[in-house]
């Protein structure tokens, strides 16, 4: 409720979430985004910022509310709004995986990196009832003695298509993965 008011003093409470635009410092220029629109969705984004991470008074304890905004813009990034909601969770998404407290503009390479995870995904599903994880051991020696002192388990995925996918690019996502 506080924060609902924040916004409305603020007078935020009209923008319409596919409507806000910003940029954060030093990142890299959009091609073909017209100057104004970005200066304009930088002084929203800014503004927002400022309104949301004033502390809170809630019975007696200071509560800072961070906040993330990823931006996609009409017609730049689509006309429809579930067109412009997907592409601004996406820059959302991005955002808040180099780091919480900021906004980022919506880029069609977030698309493509989308579409490869999701297809990742999709093949890891498959290659778990196909048979494609190996399970290998690696032998651990104590780095004093030279003597074996374990063994590590590793999976490993042959892809029928892409041949071995290393761990770091295929075991990262399915967690997140519903």
């Amino acid at each position: 409720v506080k924060l609902a008011d924040r916004l409305r003093i603020g007078g935020l409470e009209a923008a319409e979430p596919w409507r806000r635009r910003s940029r954060r410092p030093g990142a890299r220029s959009l091609r073909g985004l017209d100057p104004r629109a970005q200066r304009s969705s930088s002084a929203l984004a800014d503004k927002i910022f400022r309104v949301i991470s004033e502390p809170y008074d809630i019975d007696g304890s200071k509560i800072v509310i961070g906040t993330s905004i990823g931006i996609a813009l009409a017609p730049f990034d689509g006309v429809e709004p579930n067109e412009l909601m997907k592409q601004s969770d996406l820059a959302l998404y991005r955002q808040k995986s180099v780091g919480r407290n900021g906004y980022r503009f919506f880029d069609a390479q977030m698309t493509v990196e989308a579409d490869a995870r999701h297809q990742l995904v999709h093949d890891l599903r498959a290659a778990i009832s196909g048979d494609e994880l190996e399970l290998h051991y690696q032998l651990v020696v104590d780095v004093k003695t030279g003597d074996p002192c374990g063994a590590e388990a590793l999976m490993r995925w042959r892809h029928p298509r892409r041949g071995n996918i290393p761990p770091a690019n295929s075991f990262r996502w399915p967690r997140r993965a519903d």
